[in-house]
Order: structure tokens, then C-alpha cells, then sequence
């Protein structure tokens, strides 16, 4: 009962009450009566103060026993867990006295399971009971302080913890790979549903957390808060003298984009507003959580908010948490919705100074159309290098199966709440863990798709890869270059250069001159030759220069027969030039508009030349020919005479190259996918291997525990239904690494637990089928349709064996007791079988 109800409360809101209630109705119906049951009689039989003691006396007394009974269930798995990391490869050098020399890291990572003479803190420290019912208890000090200082040594491989929370990105043995490409690519948001009110009664003596939890501590959170203050009181001084009212606008050391584009996305986006209330702190204690999770939608750490809103500090300390669980040499590609500002900030301030060479911001890919142009070319994932096709929006999906937990954590006590969502994201990974596979497989299909059609587009374009690659740095360089900014001495400078350019015609000419008297008096043939050159460039130089002059008169507008030394502080010539800034800045606003909806444009006019519009399109209005050129329209702006430019660039003019740049883009985030995803499937094999290697030497030597030996048989039954399940949809992708020893397991075993798959694939297949004649094949959730996606995979691979092997698979499914009968087997599989 206790687990049912366990398992029940994985997949709908907690609610106890509800459910003791309806079991005390249940068991009244039937003429059953619970002693700690409240009814009217109670009020008659009882005194007031009994009845407040029985009052809710049946749900007191079953969420005690759930609440002891997943106590139990917690450290039975961290029992198991324990047994079986002891057996794992070390991920630290094994030396007993580590050298002085040695690189290393002079605090404990906590979570990670070290050997027993090395001390550390655990993740699940218990909390200090206080006398305040609202403020969450502190963690106790490191023993560090006390015990002395634990050196650990270089890791060289991902901690324990982070191999737990994902196989695929933490799990193999590939380290760093030279190139611009992040090892691992993870993306970090924030939410303020996940709201915990204040007032609540908290029991303090129930102060358990989670053995394996993903919250970082408070001590962690309140040393970034006091870093991060500490960085930023420094440069609040110099920033308040700065004048920046003609301060021309320009890029921060380290930065691609301009401050004032940085500025429009801060102003467009509320998490970059740290001021802005998301949620009152009047009323609830915890505001929030901001989570990391890595591309595969697993969470890795998690930070419990307290603020009224996304202060950055909870983000960089979470990015700090995982950097200490991976070796020295991984770069990471971080994906934020506000990572263009988080990125200036980490170097306006030196955050993050260790490790900010090791990253690379992005945007995710949803939140990149609110930013900026500008930044969209530089921060987009699909236009920055290294991310392929990530869309870094599994946070958004992570709240969106989280949400069901909003209304009973509201008004839950702080660790119950921790405890709640601990156990959520375990429950969440261990589904995820079946589908893994599936979603490389989908991911692969999806990438040679792309691929294939990023290469057939650019086989029908004139211009080659190398012309389009040129075209896109151009591109990028002239839209993110600073625009100028109105100023009262624009007019002044400009006199003072063209001053300083005839100063500089009348010297050459002099040159010129010179150069002459003595071409006329030289009598040999070298000399002569010699100087016809210098007198040849001497000249060439001062026509250009006098070009120069002349278009920087026309910019000013004023005739070469006046006196420039009098327009120094002409009024005229101040205001004509700011207003020539303007319309600088106006037109590159624009242009990056116009890029901007040209991926629109494009899908419409795909529309108007097939001749298919949408359902409950409406034709537009007729345009009068005598309105059309009083429309308000961008493309009379590329007519326009623009001194600053002779001619356009093909990447802003020609629709073949804007066309082949974004094929070549596509092109390139695909090579990088699949990639990726070698990697990848190299590496959840690898992981695989290790970890059926390493249960099998803990079933070994677990001989005399046989509640820990029941435990690892099960565990190593569900590898064995993964391995074969994995196998089979990972076919289709090559390995970057082949592995040398395959899955780890004799082919005999394999072949037993395939036919068990098999087996389930034919009970599922039909009940699937069963839902699909009911309900016209719409499935109830996500997961509904990746179990179906799952098995129609396994079919397509397993249908070949099972035409060769018929043999076997009939003596196999005889061996475990099945009935066969083939009017009960699927109508689809039955033909195969045939």
C-alpha cells in the first residue's frame, strides 16, 4: 500500500488528506469504522480536547508512515548505490601522499563518494535545528575548519554524481577534445512558480534530506551573494563619474557586441532585470528554483531562490558547482536566456575569473528572437560555434512536468519540499533513462535530414563555400560593429581631420616637386628609374588623399572655398552632423529588422508560389496604385545613396548568398550534431560497460548480504532489458570510440534478455493497438508517445532476427512459461512472424 501510494504521488499531485479521507469513506461505506476516525458522534462521545487529538489523526499517522517508509526505500537505493561505486575505476589519481606540486582543489566536492581515509561532507548534511519556524536551518561548517584541509587531487573524469545524472554527457571515457566545440553543452533558467509561502509549521526535528540530492547548499549560494557584491561595489564609483553623455558607443574588452545592443536586450528581457519582483517576499519564503540541466533534459544541480527576483548570483553559482565536479581541461557551453548579459557581466566585474575561459555563452534558442539582431548573430545557437543543434530549452520543459507540484508545495514545510522534488527528478530520470536512446536515434534521423538538405541547397547555388563563409565574417563584422553616437564635437573633429588631410595633400605635393627638380637633373639611367617610381606613388597617394577631403567636405556640406578654421564651432555644422548619425543608426536598425523577418518573408512567399494557404487564411487588401507610394515600406531604404558605402556586399544585396549563408550555417550545425552525437553514443556505451562490470563485482562480493544481493540481481535484470533495448535502437549510429569488449556481457545472456524484450514489445504492441481502435491513436501523454515511438523502433530492428531465429524466439518464450497464442499476438506482428 505504502508503495502504490509512493508511486501514485510520482505521477499526481501529493495530496494525503484527499487520500485518507476517501479511504475512511471507503472503508465507512462497507460498515468500518478506523479508530483515529473523526465523525459526529466524536464530538458527542469525546471532550473538545480529545477530539483535537483524533482530529486528522488518520492522515498524521499514514504521512508518518510514508514519510519513514521512503526514508527506508532512500537509503535501501543508497545502500545498493554505495555497494556498487565501490567497485567503479577511481576518477582521481590513487596516490597516498599527494605532492605539493600537484594541481589541486582545497575543498571538498560534496556528493562525490570518496575513499573511507579521505573525510568529506556529504550533500545530505543534515540542518541545524532553530528556533525560527520560517527560516530554513544552515548547514554546518566544513570539517575542514576543524579536521584540516582536505587536498584533493586533479580529477580525470567526471565526479560520481554527475555520471549519475547523466550517462551520456558525463558517462564516457572521451575527455576534452581540442577545437572551438564544448565538451558539454548544458543550459540554466530560472522559475518563480515553485513557490513555498510563509507561516508554514515546520518540524525541525524532521531535518533528513535526500542521499542523492541535486540542491546546492545556502553556504554556497551566500559566498557567490557576497562575491558577486563584493566585485560589483568595486566599480559602482568609476561607472558614477563616468560621463557618458558623448560617449560614443563601443564593445566592452572580450565582448562581439556593442554595449548599447547589450543594453536593448536587458531592457527587453525581465531576468535580466535583477530589481524587477517576480514574486513577493512578503508572503512566501522561498520565491523559486533555477535549475541546470544538460541538453538531454537531466537535471544536474538545483538552487532553492529566496529573492523577489533572478538575481545572477544563483546562476553563477550553480555554474561553479559544476565546473567542480569536472576535470580542469572541460569547456562547457552554457545556454541562458539572458546569456549575452550574464557573459558581460562575468567579465565587466571578473566573475568567474578561473573559469570563464572554459566557457562559451548562447542563447537558448526560443528566447534569442526577443534580443537584439546584433546579439542574435553571435549568441544564436544556430549561428554560434560549437552548439549544433541544442535548442537549450529543456528548462521550459523541465518546470512544464514539474507543475503538477506548484499547489501542495505551496503550503509544505522547507525540507518536505526539498524531499518532494528530490524525488520527482529521480523518478523524472529514471524514465528518461529508457528513452535515451530514443531520443539519439530521433536526434540522428532528424540531423541527416538537415544535412542532406542544407547540401542539396547549396549544390544550386553559383557561389561556393568559402565566397559564403567570407560573406557571413563580413556580414557579422559590419552588424555588430558600434554605430556613432550624436555628439557637439562630431562637427569639430571633423574640420580638425580635414585640417590635418590638406596639410598632409600639400606635403606630398611638395614631394612631388621635389621629385621632379630632381628626375630633370638626374644623367644616369638608375637614378631616373628610381625616382619615375617614388614620383609615380608620391603622386597616386596625394590624389587619394585629396578624394578623401572631398568626401569628407561633402559629409560636412560646406564649399572648398570657405575657411574651416571659422566653422569650428558653427552651430550648422554640429546639428548636420549628429543628424547624419542618426540616419546611420536608423538605417542599421533597418537592416537588422529586415534580417530579422526575412525568415517570415521567406515562408510567405514559399506559400504564395505553392498556391496552399492555410486554413482560415484571408486573402490581404487590395493596394490602390495611387497609395503604393505612400506605403510605409523597408525596401526603398536599400535605393538610397550611402557615401559610406561605393557599392552594397553580396551578403546584404544578393538573394542567392543570403540564402547560401544560412544553408551554410544549417550545414555547419549539423557537422557538429552528428558529432556530438558519435560522441555521445560512444559514451552511454561506455557507461553501460562500467557499470555492468561494476555490479557484477558487487554482486560478487556481497555474498553475505542477501538484501544487498536481491537488490544488485534486480538492477542487473533492468541493465540487461536496457542493454538490449539501447543495442537495438543505437544501431544505426556509428561510435566515435568502437568499443573494444562491446556491451560488457556474454552474447548468451543477451540473447535471453532480447527475447524477454521481445516479449514485452508483443503484451505492449497490444495494448497500444487496443488504445489506438478506442481513441483514434491519440496518446494521452509524452511519455505514451515515446513508448510507442520506442517499440515501433524495436519492431523495425528486431523483425529481421526474428524471420532468421524463428526457431529460438518460439523455444525462448516457451521457457518462461508464455502462453502462445497467436489470435492474441498484434495483427502487425503476426504478419512478420508469418
Amino acid at each position: 500500500m505504502l508503495d502504490f501510494v509512493k508511486k501514485l504521488f510520482l505521477r499526481l499531485p501529493p495530496n494525503l488528506s484527499g487520500l485518507c479521507e476517501a479511504l475512511e469513506d471507503f472503508l465507512d461505506c462497507r460498515g468500518y469504522r478506523l479508530r483515529t476516525q473523526v465523525g459526529p458522534e466524536s464530538f458527542i462521545l469525546r471532550s473538545p480536547k480529545v477530539t483535537d487529538i483524533f482530529q486528522g489523526g488518520t492522515r498524521r499517522r499514514f504521512s508518518n508512515a510514508l514519510r519513514w517508509y521512503t526514508v527506508l526505500s532512500l537509503q535501501t537505493a543508497e545502500l545498493v548505490r554505495q555497494a556498487i561505486d565501490e567497485k567503479r575505476p577511481p576518477e582521481r589519481p590513487t596516490t597516498d601522499n599527494p605532492s605539493p606540486n600537484l594541481e589541486s582543489s582545497p575543498q571538498s566536492i560534496p556528493g562525490d563518494p570518496s575513499p573511507p581515509a579521505v573525510p568529506h561532507v556529504p550533500r545530505s548534511t543534515s540542518h541545524q535545528v532553530t528556533s525560527d519556524n520560517d527560516t530554513p536551518p544552515t548547514r554546518p561548517e566544513s570539517t575542514e575548519s576543524t579536521e584540516g584541509q582536505v587536498i584533493l587531487a586533479k580529477l580525470i573524469r567526471p565526479t560520481l554524481y554527475l555520471r549519475r545524472r547523466c550517462p551520456i554527457c558525463f558517462g564516457g571515457l572521451g575527455g576534452h577534445t581540442p577545437g572551438s566545440e564544448p565538451d558539454v553543452i548544458i543550459c540554466c533558467d530560472g522559475n518563480f512558480t515553485q513557490k513555498r509561502r510563509k507561516g508554514q509549521t515546520e518540524d525541525f526535528s524532521w531535518s533528513w534530506s535526500h542521499p542523492d540530492t541535486v540542491f546546492i547548499s545556502e553556504d554556497k549560494i551566500k559566498a557567490m551573494e557576497r562575491f558577486v557584491e563584493e566585485k560589483k561595489a568595486g566599480t559602482r564609483g568609476a561607472r558614477r563619474h563616468g560621463g557618458q553623455g558623448d560617449a560614443a558607443d563601443s564593445c566592452q574588452e572580450g565582448m562581439a557586441v556593442p554595449n548599447s545592443v547589450l543594453d536593448g536586450c536587458q531592457e527587453s528581457f525581465a531576468a535580466a532585470d535583477e530589481k524587477r519582483e517576480k514574486a513577493s517576499t512578503q508572503f512566501f519564503k522561498d520565491t523559486g528554483l533555477m535549475a541546470i540541466l544538460c541538453r538531454h533534459d537531466r537535471v544536474l544541480f538545483l538552487a532553492n531562490m529566496t529573492t523577489a527576483g533572478e538575481r545572477q548570483y544563483y546562476a553563477l553559482a550553480l555554474i561553479k558547482e559544476i565546473f567542480e565536479h569536472l576535470p580542469s581541461d572541460i569547456t562547457v557551453g552554457i545556454l541562458y536566456d539572458i546569456g549575452c548579459f550574464v557573459h558581460r557581466s562575468c567579465l565587466k566585474y571578473d566573475l568567474l575569473p578561473d573559469i570563464l575561459p572554459r566557457i562559451t555563452f548562447a542563447l537558448s534558442v526560443l528566447h534569442a528572437y526577443g534580443h537584439q539582431w546584433p546579439c542574435q548573430l553571435v549568441y544564436h545557437p544556430r549561428k554560434c560555434i560549437g552548439f549544433g543543434l541544442s535548442d537549450g530549452e529543456g528548462c521550459e520543459r523541465f518546470w512544464s512536468r514539474m507543475k503538477k507540484l506548484i499547489p501542495p508545495l505551496r503550503v509544505s514545510g522547507y525540507h518536505q519540499r526539498l524531499l518532494v522534488l528530490d524525488e520527482q527528478i529521480k523518478h523524472i530520470d529514471g524514465k528518461s533513462l529508457d528513452t535515451l536512446p530514443l531520443w539519439l536515434s530521433r536526434r540522428w534521423n532528424k540531423c541527416v535530414d538537415l544535412r542532406k538538405e542544407a547540401n542539396e541547397g547549396l549544390n544550386g547555388i553559383e557561389y561556393g563555400v568559402d565566397i559564403l563563409r567570407r560573406e557571413w565574417n563580413a556580414q557579422v563584422v559590419a552588424q555588430t560593429k558600434p554605430l556613432p553616437k550624436r555628439s557637439k564635437k562630431d562637427g569639430e573633429k571633423a574640420i580638425h581631420e580635414i585640417m590635418a588631410l590638406k596639410q598632409l595633400v600639400e606635403s606630398y605635393r611638395s614631394e612631388e616637386v621635389q621629385l621632379q627638380a630632381e628626375l630633370l637633373a638626374a644623367r644616369t639611367d638608375t637614378p631616373i628609374i628610381e625616382t619615375q617610381e617614388k614620383l609615380t606613388a608620391a603622386h597616386q597617394v596625394r590624389i587619394e588623399t585629396e578624394e578623401h577631403v572631398k568626401l569628407l567636405r561633402d559629409r560636412l556640406g560646406v564649399d572648398g572655398r570657405l575657411n574651416l578654421t571659422r566653422l569650428i564651432n558653427d552651430r550648422y555644422l554640429q546639428r548636420r552632423m549628429n543628424a547624419r548619425n542618426l540616419r546611420m543608426r536608423i538605417l542599421q536598425r533597418l537592416r537588422e529588422r529586415k534580417f530579422e523577418l526575412e525568415r517570415m518573408q521567406h515562408s510567405y512567399r514559399n506559400v504564395l508560389n505553392e498556391g496552399k494557404a492555410p486554413r482560415g487564411a484571408r486573402a490581404p487588401r487590395l493596394i490602390e496604385r495611387d497609395k503604393l507610394f505612400s506605403l510605409d515600406v523597408d525596401d526603398a531604404i536599400w535605393d538610397e545613396d550611402d557615401h559610406d558605402e561605393v557599392e552594397s556586399a553580396l551578403w546584404q544585396c544578393n538573394e542567392d548568398v543570403r540564402r547560401g549563408i544560412r544553408l551554410l550555417l544549417q550545414l555547419d550545425r549539423c557537422v557538429e550534431e552528428e558529432n556530438r552525437l558519435q560522441n555521445e553514443r560512444s559514451a552511454i556505451q561506455e557507461w553501460f560497460v562500467e557499470e555492468w562490470q561494476s555490479t557484477h563485482e558487487a554482486l560478487d562480493a556481497a555474498g553475505d548480504n542477501p538484501g544487498v544481493e536481491y537488490q544488485l540481481r534486480l538492477y542487473l535484470r533492468r541493465l540487461l532489458r536496457l542493454c538490449v533495448r539501447w543495442r537495438t535502437l543505437l544501431s544505426g549510429i556509428p561510435a566515435k570510440r568502437p568499443s573494444p569488449s562491446g556491451w560488457g556481457m556474454p552474447q548468451a545472456e543477451y540473447e535471453e534478455g532480447r527475447a524477454v524484450v521481445m516479449r514485452e514489445c508483443f503484451d505492449e504492441n497490444e495494448d497500444i493497438e487496443d488504445e489506438i481502435d478506442d481513441d483514434e491513436g491519440d496518446c494521452s501523454s509524452q511519455q505514451d508517445e515515446d513508448n510507442a515511438a520506442m517499440i515501433e523502433e524495436l519492431e523495425t530492428h528486431i523483425s529481421p532476427y526474428a524471420q532468421h531465429h524463428e526457431d529460438f524466439v518460439g523455444s525462448a518464450l516457451l521457457n518462461e512459461s508464455i502462453d502462445w497464442d497467436p489470435s492474441k499476438s498484434p495483427r502487425k506482428r503476426s504478419r512478420r512472424l508469418d
